[in-house]
């Protein structure tokens, strides 16, 4: 049955297609950047794959299509790759600033969440903060603890449970 909070699913929808974007985003921050960046935007590609799974796992549960996602990579892609054309500190507040908004609906999500979503939206909201400690400490020189938080998030498992999601 299709879930009778619209405000809700269109949230979700637009927290999916936020991490469509990021994937591709982080895709072509990758081109401009040194061995080591390029290893630390292979990390995060790695990290947006698993949240876009599993809230593609939660949209079909509610029976939301997510519809085309040609807009969202293309503005992921170019966002991406105008960030990349910059130097890299700068390219990393600008990409702090734009993804604090995305915290904020992730803290939404799960606060309006059933008992059934808390476990996955959970681990997104640990996931945009993990992505934000990053960047910051990145931003400072010493990535090296948020890189090794990312890591350790990627071994969680974050599928939604396998009951019904109403």
């Amino acid at each position: 049955m299709r879930s009778a909070n619209v405000s809700t699913d269109a949230k979700l929808l637009k927290a999916y297609r936020s991490e469509v974007a990021g994937v591709q985003l982080f895709k072509a921050l990758l081109w401009l950047q040194t061995k080591e960046r390029q290893h630390l935007c292979s990390l995060l590609i790695l990290l947006e794959h698993q949240t876009q799974a599993g809230l593609l796992d939660l949209l079909q549960r509610r029976q939301i299509q997510p519809g085309s996602l040609l807009l969202s990579k293309i503005g992921g892609f170019t966002y991406g790759f105008g960030l990349a054309c910059l130097p890299w500190k700068l390219s990393l507040r600008i990409l702090m600033r734009s993804a604090e908004p995305y915290l904020a609906l992730f803290r939404h999500l799960l606060a309006h969440s059933t008992p059934e979503e808390q476990v996955f939206l959970s681990y997104l909201v640990a996931h945009e903060e993990a992505l934000l400690a990053f960047l910051q400490q990145e931003i400072r020189g010493d990535s090296a603890p948020a890189v090794r938080h990312i890591r350790g998030m990627m071994h969680k498992s974050i599928a939604p449970p396998a009951s019904k999601i109403s």
